[in-house]
Formats: structure tokens, C-alpha cells, sequence
């Protein structure tokens, strides 16, 4: 029996090339990288960390592999998410922001527009928060960002927070008609 069992895994070991399942997707992951295939090599090296489980390196690989296959769609994502916006496809506009912000996190356009996009969906405010939080930190000053956060915070029904960050936005921005108008609702 052990004998069998030897001869069986030299003979896998004969067909696959002598590398485990794992070495070779991560080979094919860096060759099609190479040929500028991206989603093949985010594909293939996927495959291999999952193989392979307990190689840290092939969980980073394909972090970052999918880092840039996301923003390498990113325009493609933008696209859509404009049409879906001119639509009132809310739901799918803020899924296609949000792979937009995945392939390019310091985009305040997508930050913001996503958020909104959620707002508007009235999806994930969690997340919506984080867009617009993020956006407030890129650029503190801006006070659409700030508007968009007192936008967020109302949909949760968090009022103290939606005042603070509507007043910081007019406070920014003292002609912004829309944190006026909210605040106003507010008192």
C-alpha cells in the first residue's frame, strides 16, 4: 500500500511538473502580469492563495494584484456610475462608486458621489459614512464634504452630528443654499 501511494504521488508530481498546484498558478499569475493581462494574473494568483492558504506571500500578491485590476477599471466603474447617477439608479450608482473608491481611495469625486449615491439608496450608511469621512480628511476644508457628512449623519438620524458638520460646512462655504437649508430644517 505505501508502495502504491509513493508511486502515485511521484506520478502527480511527474504530470504537474514537479511544483504543487499553488507554484503554479503564482507562475502563470506572474507570466500573464507580465503580458499585461491584470484580471488573468488576479485570477490565477486567487486561485494560488487559496491553494495555499497558509503563504502569507500569496495573499499579499493578490491584494495587490487586485489593487491594480480595480484601479485599472476605475474610469470604466466612473462611467457607469455617471450614467446610473443621470438615471436615479441609486443603488447601482453607489456600487459602482464604490469600486471606483476601491481602485483609487484618495478620489474625493467618488468618495463624495458615493456617499450620495448611498444617501440617495438609502444603503449602507456605515460605509457612506466612511466615503464621506474620508473625503473630510483628504480635504478638511471642503465644504461640500462637510455638507455630504451632515447629509449621512441625517439619514442615520444622528442630528447633533448632521449640525455640527452642516454648521462647519457653512461655516466653509456661507453661500451653500443646501447646508443652509438643512440646518434649517434641523432647528
Amino acid at each position: 500500500m505505501v508502495r502504491d501511494l509513493a508511486t502515485s504521488l511521484k506520478g502527480a508530481a511527474a504530470s504537474a511538473g514537479g511544483i504543487d498546484g499553488a507554484q503554479r498558478h503564482a507562475f502563470e499569475a506572474r507570466r500573464l502580469e507580465a503580458a499585461g493581462d491584470l484580471a488573468g494574473a488576479a485570477k490565477e494568483i486567487r486561485l494560488a492563495a487559496a491553494i495555499a492558504s497558509d503563504r502569507p506571500e500569496l495573499t499579499a500578491e493578490s491584494q495587490r494584484l487586485g489593487r491594480l485590476v480595480a484601479s485599472q477599471l476605475a474610469d470604466q466603474y466612473r462611467q457607469q456610475a455617471d450614467y446610473e447617477e443621470r438615471h436615479k439608479k441609486w443603488a447601482a450608482a453607489a456600487l459602482s462608486w464604490a469600486k471606483v473608491v476601491e481602485g483609487r481611495p484618495d478620489d474625493m469625486e467618488a468618495l463624495t458621489r458615493g456617499a450620495l449615491a448611498l444617501v440617495e439608496a438609502k444603503g449602507d450608511l456605515h460605509r457612506a459614512q466612511r466615503f464621506a469621512l474620508r473625503a473630510c480628511e483628504l480635504v478638511p476644508t471642503d465644504a461640500a464634504a462637510r455638507r455630504i457628512l451632515g447629509r449621512v449623519y441625517l439619514a442615520a438620524g444622528l442630528q447633533l452630528n448632521a449640525k455640527r458638520e452642516l454648521e462647519r460646512a457653512v461655516a466653509l462655504d456661507p453661500a451653500d443654499p443646501i447646508a443652509k437649508s438643512l440646518l434649517r430644517e434641523l432647528k
